[in-house]
């Protein structure tokens, strides 16, 4: 592959590739403008050298793309597999890939990225909310879904911003759905202890005390290995995370640092597990050398990981027998959260249980229980004063 710098007059030039001869023999030739490459009016001689040469090597290794001519959907799927894989985990990937492929290049794909415009997206927001869904069904997306649509837009667009792409990111132009706060669902303690009174004789007893006992989350739980657990010393350490990809179950690392954290557990809840543990071993020998050992806590009966969806449509199942309001796996972390808040512990050490990056995310998200505490603290400095 050869190329060579053309004038196009002061302060411009432009690269002409030799390209494979055509099906005939025929000379085939690629001009790119250096100043539209860079998204800049004018070019140096140094910049279309510097052009030349980055062209060259990318032409060579199939991954040229000419940003004027590049649709949307041809630079978003470049930007899948030549940023985005590099770059998030698996299941953000999956969930890019199912928002590209689902609703953004349906509508926007066969637009010019470089004539992309905020009108486009902006009608493209409001008609996903009215109508949006790509299942075929009535209704429009949820406003969440929404601003991933915009955020995934966004970040893409800000890459390519800086591989000089584009000369603008139109997204910063447009504005999503705002956020609105919902209401958080949770039990009383009372429904907590009818809950646990129902389901104590069944095999993922310690699964449901575990995770009102400390807040963690459903993937957390499920991720836990018998390493992790220090039940003489009364807490637990999260060290990974289950999550269900495209491809299958997946163990992996927390998202974050406040997520890798110890959690201090009761001594009902220390029990429970250990009882749990004696039932796993005679799992284990009833299976004999057909059971598969991966460490964890909470699995199948022969050793292979639990599927999260399963675990919540088992919970649902359970919440249904026991009689009590109906809530989701997720909210039993809610539950644990409030009732915390209500007993007067720390929001500090509220926060660092969940794994939350400040306090006044979980100051923010609890706010229905602030109002009680704080006439509860109006109550206590009366005390101390009369």
């Amino acid at each position: 592959m050869r190329g060579h710098i053309r004038p196009r007059g002061k302060n411009n030039y432009s690269i002409v590739m030799d390209l494979e001869p055509g099906p005939n023999g025929e000379r085939r030739q690629k001009w790119i403008s250096v100043a539209k490459y860079l998204g800049l009016p004018k070019a140096t001689k140094k910049q279309a050298e510097i052009v030349l040469a980055e062209v060259l090597q990318k032409l060579r290794t199939q991954d040229f793309i000419q940003p004027e001519k590049v649709s949307l959907g041809e630079y978003l799927r470049y930007w899948l597999e030549n940023y985005a894989r590099q770059s998030v985990r698996q299941t953000t990937m999956d969930n890019y890939t199912s928002l590209i492929d689902k609703h953004i290049i349906p509508e926007l794909g066969h637009i010019q990225i470089a004539k992309l415009s905020p009108m486009h997206l902006q009608e493209f927001y409001n008609k996903k909310l009215q109508y949006g869904r790509a299942d075929g069904k009535p209704g429009g997306l949820a406003p969440k879904t929404v601003r991933e649509l915009h955020s995934l837009i966004h970040k893409a667009l800000d890459q390519a911003l800086k591989w000089q792409a584009v000369t603008k990111n139109v997204a910063r132009a447009v504005s999503p759905p705002r956020k609105e706060k919902k209401e958080i669902k949770h039990w009383t303690k009372d429904e907590v202890k009818e809950f646990l009174n129902s389901i104590e004789n069944e095999r993922l007893f310690a699964l449901y005390h575990l995770a009102l006992n400390t807040g963690m989350r459903r993937g957390e739980l499920l991720g836990l290995r018998w390493v992790d657990m220090r039940l003489n010393d009364g807490y637990v350490a999260v060290r990974q995370n289950l999550v269900k990809t495209n491809s299958g179950i997946l163990m992996q690392e927390p998202k974050t640092s406040n997520s890798r954290r110890n959690i201090s557990i009761s001594s009902n809840t220390v029990a429970a597990l250990k009882a749990h543990k004696k039932q796993q071993l005679q799992e284990k020998l009833a299976h004999g050398p057909d059971y598969r050992d991966n460490g964890l806590v909470f699995c199948r009966l022969n050793g292979l990981p639990l599927y999260p969806d399963g675990v919540s449509d088992q919970f649902n199942r359970l919440v249904a027998k026991a009689k009590v309001k109906a809530i989701t796996f997720h909210d039993l972390r809610h539950t644990h959260a409030t009732l915390l808040l209500v007993a007067s512990v720390h929001p500090k050490v509220v926060s660092e249980r969940l794994g939350h990056y400040s306090v006044a995310l979980t100051l923010d998200l609890y706010s229905h229980v602030i109002p009680g505490l704080d006439q509860e603290a109006a109550r206590k400095l009366d005390d101390q004063l009369i």
